[in-house]
């Protein structure tokens, strides 16, 4: 019986822990600004200055942009850590997030030596 108890208990936690997504995330992000390490990479990545993100409320993001940078998938949110879930590509990314109001930025680990930062903002 108490076995039945504990997993009843564990499962309506489980429910609730249902991710929070900050109403700000949701929409549509320009890229402007992108670093690899310290060094500048916004013309050589997005030479037709067209890279962006979508996040949408269901938890579905969309790249678009260049043919190279478009994928499609999953992200989760925890605090300030962004997780994205490529349909394209097996495994997940993990990002920091700093939010503030109309821009977003992202910092990648790509490996142990190198790091992807980005900066967003969001489009009308």
């Amino acid at each position: 019986m108490r076995c039945i108890l504990f997993l009843i208990a564990l499962c309506c936690l489980s429910c609730n822990n249902k991710q929070e997504i900050p109403e700000d995330l949701i929409g549509r992000w320009k890229t402007y600004d992108t670093k690899l390490n310290k060094k500048d990479i916004s013309k050589s990545s997005d030479p037709t200055n067209e890279n962006g993100l979508e996040f949408q409320p269901n938890g579905n993001y969309i790249s678009f942009g260049n043919p190279r940078h478009q994928d499609e998938g999953v992200y989760e949110v925890n605090q300030d850590n962004l997780l994205f879930k490529s349909k394209k590509e097996p495994g997940a990314t993990k990002a920091k997030m700093v939010l503030r109001q109309d821009t977003l930025q992202l910092k990648m680990s790509v490996d142990s030596t190198t790091t992807l930062f980005m900066k967003l903002y969001r489009m009308k």
